[in-house]
């Protein structure tokens, strides 16, 4: 997602939107609540239109993230597709 800073969140779950549940996650140096200059960071990174992407990741990776076993997520983006990279 785009539009107050760069970052994931999870799906619609038990009908209460992402930031209720606290399944936010920002990029790193992305996070609005940390970096007042972080609108402009994030227009020159990916443009100035707010998007969202689905990014289907499979379910042993979901369960690492929740684990905390993963240390970073990688999502690698052009204007034609993406990779994701685990660390």
């Amino acid at each position: 997602m785009k539009d107050e800073g760069i970052y994931l969140m999870n799906a619609y779950a038990g009908g209460k939107p992402p930031n209720e549940l606290g399944t936010v996650v920002f990029a790193e140096s992305y996070d609005p609540n940390k970096d007042e200059e972080v609108w402009e960071r994030s227009r020159q990174a990916v443009g100035g239109d707010d998007f969202g992407e689905f990014v289907p990741l499979p379910e042993i990776v979901l369960r690492a993230i929740v684990m905390r076993q993963l240390n970073k997520l990688i999502i690698d983006m052009s204007e034609e597709s993406y990779s994701v990279e685990f660390e």
